[in-house]
C-alpha cells in the first residue's frame, strides 16, 4: 500500500519543541500528534501557502522529551488521514547532539548503546562541537557558555537594523547565551536598551576576535576588520550570518573577499533581494528570507469585537501629507490615532507590546507589520510609497514579497478616499487579521526563525577550517581589511560630525 506520506523534514528539533513540514499524497482531512512512548500531545499544523498537500507543524510535548527517547526512534510525529495513518520519525543525529548536550559523560554509554553504529559516529560528531576540550572530565558544554557577537555600522538610533539586532540578542539571552555588540558608533537611546537586555557593548570592531563566537550576526559590514587568529577561546564552530536589510545602503550590501569566504547564511527581507544578492556571488543554496518577525512579547489576546474602528496605531518615521490629513479627519470622527514616530506625538521611543495592547487595527509598513500580524491586530499597509491598503487573503503574498513596504502595487490615495478605506474595510480586516495567525504566521515568528538559525551552527565550519580558507587568498583579504578599516574610520567621524551639527 502506498504511503500516505509524500515527504517531510525536520527544522529543529529539540526537548522542549519539534518544527517542520510534511507533504501528503492526498488533501482529504487530517490530523497530527506527538507521540513518545505511552505520550501523545496535540501538534498545530499550518497549511503551506500554494502548496494545498504541504503542512508545516509545531510540536510542544507536554513533558519535556528525553534525548534517548529522541535516539531510539521512540518519538514520532503521527499523521492520520482517511483512516490511514503514517509516523515521520524524530531522529536526527545533530539534533539529538543539542538535546544530550546537558549530560555527563557517565550518561553517554548508556544513550550510545541504543544505537547503530553510523548513528553512534554521529552523534559522537555532534556532542564533540558542543564541548570543550576543558571540559572532557566533567558535563558537557552548557547553553549558557555559548556566545554570540552582533555587528552593525551604528547602533544608536531606534531604527530597523538596531531593533533586528536587539530583538535577536533578547531572544537568545532568554536562551543563556551570552551577546556582545560590535559597531563604529555607539551612542544613546541603543546603548541603554541592550545593555539593559543584558548584552556588552564593544567600541572598536577591529579588536574583535570573531572565532570567540559560536555566532556571528552581521547587519553591516564589519567583517573585513575583525580578528581571525585561532586561539585556546576560540568556538568549536562559528556561524557567520550575513544579513542584507538594506538595498540602496553601501554599508548594507555584500563583501567581496572576507564574506563570501566564511557566510554561512546569508539574510533579504524580500524574495527579489535573492537575485540581488546573487549578483555578487553568493550562493543561492545559502540565501534565506528574513521577514523581520516578530518576538514573543507580541503575543497577545485579540482586540475588543468591535464593529467599527475605534482606536488606530500609525506607526511611520515619514508619514506622507495624506496619511496625516486622513488620521486628523479621522480624530474628527471620533476616532483616537496616536502616532508613533517622526512627526507624530510619540518619538525616539521603542514600540512596545503594550501600545498594541489597545488599539483596534495598525497603520504602517514594514518591520511594524509583523508585530501586527503576531498581535492578531487588523494592519493597513500604506506610507510614503503608498500600499495595498488593508491586508487580506488576496493581497497578503503580494505585500509580503516586497517586505510590506508598500511598494508591491504603487498604489496612492487622497486623504479623504484613506479615510474612508479605514473606516469602511476594518470590519473584514479583523476576520483577515484572525485567520493570518493560523494561516501566515509561522514565517513571522522570531523564536522559530531563530531556531531554524541555530540549527545550522552545528554544520558550520571550525575556526580552522575558516582560517585555512582565508590564507588561502591572503592578500586579497588583507587588501579588503585595510580598505574597511578606513571606510570605518571615515564613518565613525562623519557620525561624530554630523551629531555635533545637530547640537
Amino acid at each position: 500500500m502506498t504511503s500516505i506520506l509524500k515527504q517531510g523534514a525536520i527544522d529543529f528539533i529539540d526537548v522542549t519543541s519539534v518544527l517542520g513540514w510534511f507533504e501528503l499524497r492526498g488533501n482529504e482531512a487530517l490530523s497530527a500528534s506527538l507521540v513518545v512512548g505511552e505520550m501523545s500531545s496535540p501538534v498545530t499544523l499550518t497549511p503551506v501557502e500554494n502548496k494545498p498537500m504541504r503542512w508545516r507543524f509545531r510540536a510542544q510535548p507536554e513533558q519535556p522529551v528525553s534525548a534517548s527517547d529522541f535516539a531510539s526512534g521512540a518519538a514520532a510525529l503521527r499523521i492520520a488521514q482517511g483512516g490511514l495513518f503514517v509516523n515521520l520519525p524524530l531522529w536526527k543525529p545533530l539534533a539529538v547532539a543539542a538535546a544530550v548536550q546537558n549530560l555527563t559523560p557517565k550518561e553517554l554509554p548508556f544513550l550510545l548503546r541504543t544505537l547503530p553504529q553510523k548513528d553512534r559516529d554521529a552523534l559522537r560528531t555532534g556532542l564533540a562541537d558542543l564541548t570543550r576540550p576543558s571540559h572532557a572530565s566533567g558535563p558537557l558544554r552548557q547553553r549558557q557558555e555559548r556566545r554570540a557577537l552582533f555587528g552593525n555600522a551604528e547602533f544608536r538610533v531606534v531604527a530597523g537594523s538596531e531593533l533586528v539586532l536587539l530583538e535577536i540578542i533578547e531572544t537568545l539571552i532568554t536562551q543563556g547565551w551570552s551577546c556582545d555588540v560590535t559597531a563604529w558608533s555607539i551612542g544613546e537611546p541603543m546603548r541603554t536598551l541592550a545593555q539593559a537586555a543584558g548584552a556588552q557593548l564593544i567600541t572598536s570592531p577591529d579588536q574583535v576576535n570573531a572565532f570567540n563566537y559560536d555566532l556571528v550576526w552581521l547587519n553591516n559590514r564589519l567583517e573585513a576588520v575583525f580578528d581571525y587568529n585561532v586561539t585556546e577561546a576560540s568556538a568549536s564552530r562559528t556561524l557567520f550570518v550575513f544579513a542584507h536589510l538594506d538595498r540602496g545602503w553601501s554599508f548594507a550590501q555584500p563583501g567581496a573577499v572576507v564574506e563570501q569566504i566564511l557566510g554561512g547564511l546569508f539574510l533579504v527581507t524580500a524574495s527579489r533581494g535573492i537575485d540581488r544578492i546573487a549578483e555578487y556571488g553568493v550562493p543561492a543554496d545559502k540565501i534565506r528570507l528574513f521577514r523581520n518577525p516578530a518576538p514573543q512579547g507580541f503575543d497577545m489576546s485579540p482586540a475588543e469585537n468591535t464593529e467599527r474602528l475605534t482606536h488606530l496605531l500609525v506607526v511611520s518615521n515619514h508619514a506622507p501629507p495624506e496619511v496625516r490629513d486622513a488620521t486628523a479627519m479621522l480624530r474628527e470622527k471620533g476616532v483616537r490615532v496616536d502616532h508613533w514616530g517622526s512627526g507624530g506625538n510619540v518619538t525616539g521611543r521603542r514600540l512596545t507590546p503594550e501600545a498594541m495592547q489597545s488599539v483596534d487595527a495598525v497603520l504602517t509598513i514594514g518591520k511594524t507589520v509583523p508585530y501586527a500580524l503576531r498581535a492578531g491586530r487588523p494592519t493597513y499597509v500604506y506610507d510614503h510609497f503608498g500600499g495595498p491598503g488593508w491586508l487580506t487573503d488576496k493581497n497578503f503574498a503580494a505585500a509580503a514579497s516586497r517586505n510590506f513596504s508598500g511598494l508591491c502595487c504603487e498604489r496612492r490615495m487622497d486623504a479623504m478616499s484613506l479615510c474612508e478605506e479605514l473606516l469602511s474595510g476594518f470590519r473584514d480586516a479583523r476576520g483577515t487579521a484572525q485567520r493570518a495567525r493560523q494561516t501566515w504566521i509561522s514565517d513571522y515568528l522570531l523564536e522559530e526563525v531563530v531556531a531554524r538559525i541555530l540549527v545550522q551552527q552545528a554544520l558550520a565550519p571550525t575556526p580552522e577550517e575558516h582560517r585555512q580558507q582565508l590564507d588561502n587568498v591572503r592578500a586579497a583579504w588583507l587588501g579588503e581589511r585595510a580598505l574597511a578599516l578606513t571606510a570605518g574610520t571615515y564613518f565613525r567621524g562623519a557620525m561624530a560630525a554630523h551629531r555635533a551639527q545637530k547640537i
